[in-house]
């Protein structure tokens, strides 16, 4: 009797893994990445416009991954108070048009001169368990060293982001990415960099 309640009990539990891993939402890698000029929309304008007003040099994935059946649109920001695109950019991509706000921004890149890449947190936040967030060192294309922070809360919720510098341009890209996050936000960064253009 207890031998059969035990089979019973097991198989039950097996049923349960195997429902739950059939709900689980699927992990974003390279199959989910679609191209970004097809799937934003306004983007290759955003892309002019801070072209032309600025000397530094854009750059922007080539692949991003697949938000559902959003639409995704792009718009580019410089500072709110004094814009000055030779110093600052972000263009930055939502799922409402014109949108400004984080609730509806799924991902930005950004570049800044003379920005500062700080390899360490002077304090790191804190992500699971209480557990110190730490950049983590990300090789990307043309030996270029990233660094990748994965995404966690901090008063408020910072999605997971990588950066690098170019001479002395910080570039950053930051994406709400459930799975696998660095591995996609690197495949992005390469993206950027391999099909850079000079203005």
């Amino acid at each position: 009797m207890q031998k059969g309640y035990r089979q019973l009990i097991t198989s039950t539990l097996i049923g349960l893994m195997t429902i739950g891993s059939l709900n689980a939402a699927p992990s974003i890698v390279s199959e989910k990445l679609v191209q970004a000029d097809k799937n934003i929309k306004n983007l290759k304008p955003a892309i002019e416009y801070v072209r032309n007003h600025s000397k530094l040099e854009v750059v922007f994935p080539t692949q991003v991954p697949q938000e559902g059946t959003s639409t995704l649109y792009a718009a580019y920001d410089s500072y709110y108070s004094n814009p000055n695109y030779n110093k600052y950019w972000t263009i930055d991509i939502s799922t409402q048009a014109g949108c400004k706000v984080k609730n509806c921004i799924v991902g930005s890149v950004t570049a800044e001169k003379d920005g500062r890449l700080d390899v360490d947190y002077l304090q790191a936040p804190f992500g699971e368990n209480n557990k110190p967030i730490l950049k983590e060192k990300v090789k990307l294309a043309n030996n270029i060293t990233g660094f990748y922070t994965p995404g966690h809360t901090e008063a408020d919720w910072h999605p997971p982001k990588i950066e690098w510098k170019n001479k002395d341009v910080l570039y950053s890209i930051t994406w709400e990415i459930k799975e696998n996050a660095r591995q996609v936000l690197t495949q992005m960064a390469n993206s950027a960099i391999q099909a850079r253009t000079q203005k």
